[in-house]
């Protein structure tokens, strides 16, 4: 996952869009944001476009920080059953110890027009849906070790190419949500999304890679991605 970080922070080139469910600064949208937590604490660095250098900010879940505008998004929100949400990690919330599985860890928000967030980070315990924006970094074992936290912002399109992504690594979902806002939800329901979320997918009994290219929401270009599994990918379904 650090190797994801690296390479994502230094190709996108990105600005900003204006959509309701994305990532945020504030009142500010953003393509992208990368936030580090610093050990035994809450404090935090971030980066967001066109920064020359790092903000040295406040505690990471205060009111006007990345995390916390783009999370209260959802958990401030009157209609949280209208967002759809996949959250993964080896270390989901209330679990007493890491599962020994793959150690990625992220959460995808896409409201009911399809725009949305992919936010990677290697935190434990983060986040718990069944809790609030303020209860984000309240455990000690989130706010004990240092932390980071790659925000980007995408089209439902570029979702669906990222959840393969995800899926490659074999994630552990611990958390899935559709959104109520209408009958039909073609992005909960296409075949990337239902194959990540019930883990339909087949491997192989072998090491493989991947390096799907996607977009943000204002876009350079395409972006590779680097994603590893330790068994193979086939898009197969399992019978």
């Amino acid at each position: 996952m650090f190797i994801l970080f690296v390479t994502a922070l230094y190709t996108l080139q990105l600005g900003v869009t204006s959509v309701d469910l994305q990532c945020f600064q504030d009142n500010n949208a953003l393509d992208w944001f990368f936030v580090y937590k610093l050990p035994a604490g809450k404090s935090s660095h971030y980066l967001k476009p066109n920064d020359a250098d790092w903000t040295v900010a406040a505690d990471i879940d205060a009111q006007q920080q990345p995390i916390h505008s783009t999370m209260e998004k959802y958990f401030g929100s009157g209609t949280k059953q209208n967002t759809n949400i996949i959250a993964y990690s080896n270390y989901p919330p209330h679990f007493k110890f890491e599962l020994p599985m793959s150690p990625g860890k992220g959460v995808i928000m896409a409201e009911d027009n399809n725009k949305g967030f992919w936010l990677i980070h290697t935190a434990k315990y983060f986040p718990n849906m069944a809790g609030t924006t303020a209860t984000l970094f309240s455990n000690d074992k989130t706010t004990k070790e240092a932390a980071a936290f790659l925000c980007m912002s995408y089209s439902d399109v570029n979702l669906k190419a990222i959840a393969k992504i995800i899926d490659y690594e074999q994630p552990i979902v611990y958390f899935t949500q559709r959104s109520a806002a209408a009958a039909a939800q073609p992005f909960y329901d296409s075949n990337e999304i239902q194959k990540l979320v019930n883990g339909l997918q087949k491997y192989q009994p072998i090491a493989a890679t991947s390096g799907d290219g996607v977009r943000t929401l204002t876009q350079p270009g395409t972006v590779k991605i680097f994603a590893s599994a330790p068994v193979a990918y086939s898009s197969g379904v399992l019978n």
